[in-house]
């Protein structure tokens, strides 16, 4: 069996996202996060290969929460799960204070 190393380490974290897409907003929350991308949960597909504006609201263990984080990003997978789809975006032009933001 070969195990593929990823370039950025993933981290659970269920933080609240949402996107604009064609109109529609849309929400949902991460299942985890790296300096690379995110894996979420929405309630629509979103076609792979589409590129967009997702908010990411970070919670922290003492309560509190970031302000929104505005990152651009292209959809890399979609699955449907639970009646719910589940995807993979990749960070596109990830500024260094994001980065620092998310790991």
């Amino acid at each position: 069996m070969t195990i593929i190393e990823r370039e950025h380490p993933r981290f659970a974290h269920h933080a609240e996202i949402s996107v604009t897409l064609r109109g529609a907003l849309l929400s949902g929350r991460t299942v985890n996060v790296s300096r690379g991308g995110l894996c979420a949960l929405l309630q629509m597909a979103v076609e792979v290969g589409t590129e967009l504006e997702l908010q990411l609201v970070l919670r922290f263990d003492d309560g509190a929460q970031s302000e929104a984080i505005r990152l651009r990003c292209r959809t890399v997978w979609c699955t449907p799960i639970n009646g719910e789809y589940q995807l993979g975006f990749s960070f596109l032009n990830l500024a260094a204070a994001a980065q620092q933001d998310l790991c």
